[in-house]
């Protein structure tokens, strides 16, 4: 039986987003609010935020998002 806790989570609470970044909650907050960071998905009254999503936006070294589309 495994436990619950060991298990890696595929959509981020705000809480595990902000430690993943190293930031407080109320920096991610303003990261969302400034557009800077992807807006969450909402599942019920829920913030989520993608880990495979996150993952890619932080090995393409955070870029604001819609940014790299301007380009093209």
């Amino acid at each position: 039986m495994t436990s619950e806790n060991n298990a890696v989570p595929q959509m981020l609470t705000a809480e595990q987003l902000a430690k993943v970044l190293q930031v407080s909650e109320r920096t991610l907050r303003r990261l969302i609010s400034s557009g800077k960071i992807m807006s969450p998905t909402r599942i019920g009254r829920q913030l989520r935020w993608p880990l495979v999503e996150i993952s890619k936006w932080i090995e393409q070294g955070c870029p604001v998002p819609g940014r790299l589309r301007k380009g093209n």
